[in-house]
């Protein structure tokens, strides 16, 4: 529904980015980045097709491709022009303690409709995109659960994932193109 983007140099293609002006209310981050209505931010969007397919076959745990993406994402933060315009990155999603083992700060999303109506939307995301579908939601909290916000600065992104890491030396046949 939204126009996203590859990150540039991502072997996994487990993460999209869009990068639009924040229209919520100022917030500040936990390592202290205040982010502001217009300011820059990316928005993150799992690419949940390509998530599966990791499963599926097994090549690798989508913890370690999504922080393969991740310092894809710091190295474009690193040397792209427009990227020190943008303050952090963002996502909304119900799996917040995934993020948060990758480093993203976590915070609840106001309660009303809004909220209702996005967790009956990832709820059935979830369904297609689980290897095993409601019998492994139903072995979870997730179906409890509502979609968080997940945040983290440009900043921490780059102190993260902006050395190398093991993701560098990828084996043919690892990466998106298969």
């Amino acid at each position: 529904m939204w126009p996203v983007t590859a990150i540039p140099g991502a072997p996994y293609g487990t993460l999209e980015i869009r990068i639009v002006p924040y229209r919520g209310m100022p917030i500040r981050l936990s390592d202290g980045t205040q982010i502001d209505r217009g300011a820059l931010i990316g928005e993150l969007h799992c690419n949940n097709p390509v998530v599966l397919a990791l499963v599926e076959r097994g090549q690798t745990n989508p913890y370690r491709a999504a922080r393969c993406d991740l310092q894809a994402l710091a190295r474009w933060a690193a040397n792209s022009g427009a990227a020190p315009r943008v303050r952090a990155f963002y996502g909304y999603t119900m799996l917040a303690a995934a993020a948060e083992r990758l480093g993203f700060s976590v915070r609840d999303c106001e309660p009303g409709i809004s909220g209702r109506l996005n967790h009956v939307l990832m709820t059935g995301l979830l369904l297609i995109y689980t290897r095993d579908g409601l019998e492994r939601l139903n072995r979870g909290r997730t179906l409890n659960s509502y979609p968080k916000e997940v945040w983290m600065s440009r900043g921490e992104l780059l102190r993260r994932y902006g050395n190398p890491h093991s993701c560098d030396n990828i084996p043919a046949g690892q990466d998106r193109g298969v």
